[in-house]
């Protein structure tokens, strides 16, 4: 009943009138998303929530280490009963319920209706498209960049949700705590900020642009396939499969660069990050 709930909290076969997405990328981002606004602040409310309760075990562990130290054996609990009661209500019910919240925001509420609320809304738009916007491009190029943009958008979304929780809400905290103790204790992570920040000004452009070149490569790859596919008689019929076979290796070798491309950078970007986190 409450996965029902959630994937139908926004319907993912909109009836609305069509209209053509915006040409910049936040507000072509936002046209999509605008629907799914409530269920997008209502994940980022839980999200920055669980995060709070995360670093506030830090301080609770910390606490508890504490109390043991100083206190009595035999009258630690009537001291500190009703502490340890809140914190393991906190841990036992407070959090799982949220996390149910969250993972099904996320899981039922968006990820599955929010992309293919994304392909009906393109597809209808592209079927009011005039006969020679498709005769000038491959029909598999057309539906590979809809299914793309369906999923590019939705991971966005998600993934902005993510960093923005982990960045503010996480790290504010923990910085809230390592202060309260001793300000030196912040520094360290003030200096991992800074270089984290600069790691990602470095990366993402070039990230950018090859995941870019990458979505460009995938259209042309699946257009030209579905193309043979689409055509096999006349390829069958004029005997030319071997030209069809290297048409399609071409654009796979080319999707294959930019995918060997994007993974160095990855595996550079982990591996910088690995490397911060450890210093």
């Amino acid at each position: 009943m409450m996965f029902k709930f959630f994937e139908n909290a926004v319907p993912p076969f909109s009836e609305d009138k069509v209209e053509q997405p915006p040409s910049s990328m936040l507000k072509f981002v936002w046209f999509y998303a605008k629907p799914f606004r409530f269920l997008l602040l209502c994940l980022f409310v839980t999200s920055a929530l669980i995060s709070g309760i995360e670093v506030y075990m830090f301080n609770a562990i910390g606490n508890m280490i504490d109390w043991m130290q100083v206190s009595d054996r035999s009258t630690f609990f009537d001291v500190y009963g009703s502490q340890l009661i809140g914190v393991a209500l906190l841990i036992l019910l407070v959090w799982p319920l949220l996390s149910l919240l969250d993972s099904a925001l996320e899981h039922q509420g968006l990820l599955g209706n929010f992309a293919m609320q994304i392909r009906w809304r393109a597809h209808r738009y592209l079927l009011g498209q005039s006969a020679s916007f498709y005769a000038n491009d491959f029909a598999g190029r057309i539906a590979t960049k809809v299914m793309q943009t369906a999923l590019s958008v939705r991971d966005s979304i998600v993934s902005i949700n993510g960093l923005v929780v982990y960045v503010v809400v996480y790290f504010s905290s923990a910085l809230v705590i390592f202060v309260s103790s001793d300000v030196r204790l912040a520094l360290p992570l003030l200096c991992w900020l800074a270089a984290y920040v600069l790691v990602m000004r470095v990366f993402l452009p070039k990230l950018k642009s090859v995941s870019a070149e990458q979505s460009d490569a995938r259209s042309s790859m699946t257009g030209r396939v579905v193309d043979a596919y689409s055509n096999i008689q006349t390829v069958k019929m004029f005997s030319s499969g071997n030209a069809e076979e290297q048409y399609a290796k071409d654009s796979m070798q080319e999707m294959l660069h930019s995918v060997y491309q994007q993974m160095r950078l990855v595996t550079q970007l982990n591996t910088t990050l690995i490397v911060l986190n450890a210093l």
